[in-house]
Parts: structure tokens; sequence; C-alpha cells
């Protein structure tokens, strides 16, 4: 499993390796997963909870593939099936493919698939590795990272494989794109002068601008679900809090005050609170706080390292990995950390867990 090495300190490492509960894994950037490492145990699940449907990465058959399940873990389908790696899977927005990098073919590429497995086409033919695959909101476009000219740039792409292009076009690295709501512009990650910071383009790369211009390191942008805004964390005080500012790069506001780090700010649908995850005194939870970073509290004790929540949306439940016995599990709950249900109950470890239509 293939993936970048975040250093907080500001290096990247794409070939970093880690091995975790006797598997070979990778750590993973802004927005994915890593293996767990302290257990979760469930409560029980309300019988109003409703059923969805979601996706995840596992190698509990041997090879990683990619699986389905409801979340009443009653109807598990199995989506690939090679002794290749498949991972960083993400669905589109119309809930009709997966897009998903695999190996398959020698190279790291990005292939799609229908939900059910079916239709699996290659997209990308480079050599290097071609990874972290984004839908664009009508599902008609991919944008993706790639080393393929040698340093790390982002690449634009058809989702019938037409339409090539790179949309930067510097000797540095860029990283973890992240389309606005209406598709016309991108956030991304941008190692300039050393640091980090938060850059906007739009989709077809031109205009690239600055939003965060410090000398500090600020990562993970997300958009908001009207796109005015986006927050990102920054270690600009010493250690990392979630900030928020306008869609240009103005109105920087200051979100949390802990003594811990903050990470991988997701906006719940209707825009009204942040799920988040916050590490201090070793520990790494999930919190939610209300946009204006009041309200803030805690709805998991413990979760992985890197470890991602992911909403639903209807904005209801909350979907992520925990530890229990010798395997990685799926878990959701609700949206104030109430009716905690494990999904998934086959062993090895499962990561990038994402929610289908529901």
């Amino acid at each position: 499993m293939w993936d970048r090495v975040w250093d907080r300190n500001g290096g990247v490492n794409k070939a970093t390796v880690l091995v975790a509960y006797g598997v070979t894994v990778l750590m993973m950037g802004c927005g994915q997963n890593l293996l767990l490492q302290e257990r979760v145990f469930p409560a029980p699940m309300s019988v109003e909870t409703a059923v969805g449907r979601v996706v995840y990465a596992s190698n509990q058959d041997g090879s990683w593939d990619i699986y389905s399940i409801t979340t009443d873990g009653r109807d598990a389908q199995r989506l690939t099936s090679t002794p290749a790696e498949e991972e960083g899977l993400v669905p589109s927005p119309d809930g009709t493919k997966i897009a998903f990098v695999s190996r398959r073919d020698g190279d790291y590429e990005i292939y799609i698939m229908n939900t059910d497995g079916s239709d699996q086409i290659r997209l990308t033919y480079a050599e290097g590795i071609d990874e972290g695959p984004v839908w664009s909101p009508d599902s008609r476009r991919l944008v993706f990272e790639s080393n393929r000219d040698g340093n790390w740039e982002l690449y634009g792409i058809d989702a019938d494989g037409s339409n090539e292009r790179r949309l930067t076009e510097t000797m540095s690295e860029e990283a973890n794109p992240v389309w606005s709501p209406d598709g016309r512009r991108i956030a991304y990650e941008f190692r300039r002068d050393g640091a980090w910071e938060i850059f906007s383009m739009n989709a077809d790369g031109t205009d690239s601008m600055n939003l965060t211009r410090s000398a500090a390191d600020e990562q993970c942008p997300a958009w908001s679900p009207d796109g005015r805004q986006l927050l990102f964390v920054s270690n600009r005080t010493g250690n990392w809090e979630l900030y928020r500012m306008s869609a240009d790069g103005a109105e920087v506001v200051r979100l949390s005050r802990s003594r811990g780090d903050e990470a991988d700010p997701v906006w719940s649908p209707d825009g009204r609170q942040i799920a988040y995850a916050l590490k201090q005194s070793g520990r790494r939870e999930l919190h939610v706080m209300d946009a204006d970073g009041r309200h803030e509290k805690r709805l998991m004790r413990r979760l992985p390292e890197e470890a991602k929540a992911v909403w639903s949306r209807d904005g209801r439940r909350l979907l992520f990995v925990a530890y229990q016995v010798e395997a990685t599990q799926l878990f959701v709950a609700d949206a104030d950390g109430s009716n905690v249900l494990q999904v998934t109950a086959a062993g090895g470890q499962k990561v990038d867990p994402q929610w289908l239509m529901n």
C-alpha cells in the first residue's frame, strides 16, 4: 500500500513503510486512514438506525482488495479480486462509480469501476505512481497526484480516460487536491520554500493563488458545502490547530485552542458542524464542533493515528475505523456519538472507508 508519510516538520516520503499487526502498511496523509492501535468497543445499535452501504479496502482475504457492506453487516461483497494491491478508493458523487488505485498492471495507476465491482477500467498509463483520485462534483472528471515527471504534481482526467492534463508545473510538490462544491476551483497543498501552504486554482490549472502565505505549515484543506470557506490545519502557534478562512484566503479565524494537535477536519453536509481528530496525551480522539468553533465535544475517546471520520450524506452518522482484537473494523455512530455499531467482523485490516449513496 503506497502513499505519502506526512512529516509535520514539512517532509514527505512516498516510500516509508511501517509494519503493524503483522502486515506491511503505509501511513497516509490528510483524508486517509492508518491501521488502528487501540480498541474501541461498540455500544448497542438503535433499532431506528437506517441501513446504508459503505466501501473499504482490506487484506482480509490475503491481498489488498476493495469490499462493500451494508452498515448492518449483512451483505458483504468483494468488489476486486487480484493478487495486486487495490486502495485509495473514492465513490463518485452520483453514486454510480468507484475510483481506486491498483498495481495490477505493474505501476500504481488510476482505475474506475461500477459500485458492484463490474466494468473495471484503467484510466492512466504512465510510468511512476498515480494516486489519490478525487471526483469532480458532477462525476465527470478526476484530479489525482503523480510523480511521473520527477516530482509530485496534480493532473486531471475525464472519467472515460480522455483529456488527461497536467494541472501544476513547478519544481516543488503539490498534494491533496479537493474540488470546490461548484467544480470551478481546486484547493491543494503546495510545498513552497520548505513549508506547506494552501493554494487554489481553476479546475483547468490556471489562476493559481496562495491562500495562506505564512512561514508555518498549512495542510488538509476542506471546502465548506457552500464553497465560500475553507478549513485547514496549521502549526503557526506551535501545535496543530484548526482554522477557517474565506475562499480567497481572507478572514482567517482560529477555531481550536487545545493543548494537542488537530487534524483532518470535515464539514457536515449542512455546514453547521465540523468533525476532526484531536491527538493529546498520546491518544487520538474524534471531536465535533460548531462551524464557528463553539460547542466542541468529544465523540470517541480512542481512534487510530491518521484515522478520519466520514459524514453520511444526511449528516446523521459518522463512519470510522477502530481496532477490535487482532483486526481493524469499520464502525458507524450517530453524529452525537451514540448508537455505535460495528459493521465488519472479518479478520485483517480495514482502511479507506467511504459511504456509498445513503
